[in-house]
């Protein structure tokens, strides 16, 4: 496919399934790929029990399927906001879902880079990611999200609400960084006190609901802000309706 990473040899395994029973083979055969590679037989168990426990808890991958089908939204020229609901996913199939989406638009960028297009991901609970202290591969990829894809049209949007708990490299490569109201415990974190005189993490400390700090690589000093309430409810007890007219123009997108 258009992803980057692996290909698996489709003459060996076309699906999830055989690929399990591809690697569960090495264990007893001396002459499989993975034991001339010196990979021993409780490696490989070991991963055999770990694939199979993604897989039945995962209702994002497909056992028997040999091929998936996502959103092909970077063939659409124009299209408003796309929203995919994880929140009723595992943690890991919600990282593994949010690296695939990056990886296709890492690979759209690729194949068509003299076309001008911008994708803006809005992604919350940033650390389940990109957390403070992981290097493995979902937050080695957004450590180059941060540092490069910026420049290529894929901005990273990124909510957490402890700056903390998110890996350094994001953290610091971020070229816009806003700042609500903010405890004692994080604000005298070393990310904040590197970046913060300490004027301006008391200031944090006293911060309204509605007020924000925004810190930007031209700026001398933070620029304070003071966000107006939504004019729509956020919740639906709280909706005052008036009509039942939809106020969206609806738009037929394949995906």
């Amino acid at each position: 496919g258009s992803m980057t990473g692996y290909t698996l040899d489709q003459s060996i395994a076309t699906d999830f399934s055989n690929l399990i029973d591809w690697i569960n083979n090495a264990v007893s055969n001396e002459e499989h790929y993975l034991r001339q590679r010196s990979h021993s037989p409780m490696t490989i168990e070991a991963a055999v029990r770990r694939l199979r426990n993604t897989i039945s808890g995962n209702r994002v991958l497909e056992r028997n399927a040999s091929s998936g089908n996502p959103p092909q939204f970077a063939h659409q020229r124009n299209f408003g906001p796309i929203v995919i609901d994880i929140d009723g996913l595992p943690s890991q199939a919600q990282r593994f879902v949010v690296a695939s989406i990056i990886e296709y638009l890492k690979a759209d960028r690729r194949k068509n880079a003299g076309r001008r297009q911008a994708y803006i991901l809005m992604l919350d609970e940033l650390n389940q990611y990109a957390g403070r202290g992981n290097r493995d591969e979902v937050a080695r990829l957004f450590e180059h999200v941060a540092a490069q894809l910026r420049s290529q049209g894929i901005i990273l949007f990124g909510a957490q609400q402890k700056a903390s708990d998110v890996n350094e490299s994001v953290f610091e490569n971020s070229a816009t960084k806003i700042l609500g109201n903010t405890g004692s415990g994080e604000i005298g974190q070393s990310i904040w006190t590197r970046e913060l005189s300490t004027d301006v993490r008391s200031r944090a400390l006293q911060l309204r609901k509605e007020e924000k700090l925004v810190l930007q690589d031209g700026f001398r000093y933070p620029m304070a802000l003071k966000f107006p309430a939504n004019p729509w409810a956020t919740r639906e007890r709280d909706a005052l309706v008036v009509s039942n007219e939809s106020i969206f123009l609806h738009e037929e997108i394949e995906l």
